[in-house]
């Protein structure tokens, strides 16, 4: 990578840090909800877990659990990027 685009990307990277920040609290945030939401319809009786209302809380955790994966996803796609950049540089 020649050294213009590293600085470009730098700067990228440096204006994308409080979004870092806030892709980690949001899904400190998501995973305390979807493990709520988990065990709750873990807790539920089975005859309530096959009903709609347990579909629905099963449904909602799967949900949230695949919105943190795509989080992970994305921070640690910045995280890569930051790396690929140090190893240009050096």
């Amino acid at each position: 990578m020649n050294n213009a685009r590293r600085k470009l990307l730098a700067k990228i990277l440096d204006d994308a840090a409080p979004i870092a920040g806030l892709i980690e609290d949001i899904k400190a945030r998501l995973e305390e909800i979807k493990d709520a939401e988990r065990e709750a319809y873990d807790n539920m009786p089975a005859s309530l877990q096959e009903g709609e209302r347990g579909q629905q809380a099963s449904a909602a955790a799967d949900a949230l659990d695949e919105a943190f994966d795509e989080l992970e996803e994305a921070f640690n796609a910045f995280d890569n990027l930051a790396g690929h950049i140090e190893t240009a540089s050096e």
